[in-house]
């Protein structure tokens, strides 16, 4: 068996690539997180939903895409501060 070499460190043009998605990704994400949990009213929907119903769709995927954004922001963090994958 063959032992892989370590990759190299992260370029500096790929660390602030990386800052910037992840400046974006925790801000989106703290923005859908805000809509879901405290926001104002989700409006449109599905037309033949009740008005409660579609809140809790709008909130619930405001949630799942505001983690979804964490979960992007948190390999963007890797790279900017070099950890293994």
């Amino acid at each position: 068996m063959t032992q892989r070499e370590p990759s190299p460190p992260p370029r500096a043009s790929n660390r602030t690539g990386a800052l910037f998605a992840l400046l974006f990704c925790l801000g989106s994400g703290s923005y859908a997180l805000w809509i879901a949990i405290t926001g104002p009213t989700v409006t449109g929907g599905v037309p033949f939903v009740p008005y409660e119903v579609n809140q809790v769709i709008g909130r619930v995927v405001f949630g799942v895409s505001g983690l979804i954004c964490f979960g992007i922001a948190r390999l963007a963090a890797r790279d900017v501060w070099g950890r293994p994958r």
